[in-house]
């Protein structure tokens, strides 16, 4: 069987996260990402996304910058998603389906195991993939940043993506 190989489409999807503290909840966005799929019978084999630690923003230059520096900034350190298996059916021709990503998230040149769960389908020429998972940031190093003692962020933040994919 044939790998069918695909690749991210930034300009045509989001990559973000969201964060909370005990003042209140902040987002972030990617403004820069790319990736890549190999499926095997319509199901991944292999998928790639790498996130440039700079290219996060929180749209607060302060807590952006905090944020490079605690991520491993600017040593040039990209935030990577690896998976090597997959849980679910084959890529639909129409409609959606879910499964589930099993790989590895690279933070700080620390990796972790992962469970991603997603849904995903074609539109057209092009498919796309979304889902959200939960990043304990203690597991990466990171302490939950704290200002003045008074707040402090939640060691859990929420990454949430959708993807849109092209055939090579």
């Amino acid at each position: 069987m044939s790998a069918d190989e695909w690749t991210v489409v930034p300009s045509q999807g989001t990559l973000g996260f969201e964060a909370r503290t005990t003042l209140h909840d902040f987002t972030g966005v990617a403004l820069q990402y790319s990736g890549e799929a190999r499926l095997e019978g319509g199901r991944p084999a292999e998928v790639r996304v790498r996130v440039p630690v700079d290219a996060l923003r929180t749209g607060n230059d302060a807590r952006d910058r905090d944020m490079r520096r605690l991520l491993g900034a600017p040593r040039g350190r990209d935030i990577v998603f690896r998976a090597q298996s997959f849980d679910g059916p084959p890529l639909p021709e129409r409609g959606t389906a879910r499964g589930t990503l099993h790989g590895t998230l690279r933070v700080r040149g620390v990796e972790r195991e992962v469970e991603v769960p997603v849904s995903y389908g074609r539109d057209g020429p092009r498919a796309q993939v979304s889902g959200a998972f939960p990043v304990d940031i203690r597991g990466f190093g990171i302490e939950p940043p704290r200002v003045f003692l008074v707040q402090r962020m939640e060691p859990v933040v929420r990454v949430h993506f959708t993807l849109t994919l092209e055939r090579r």
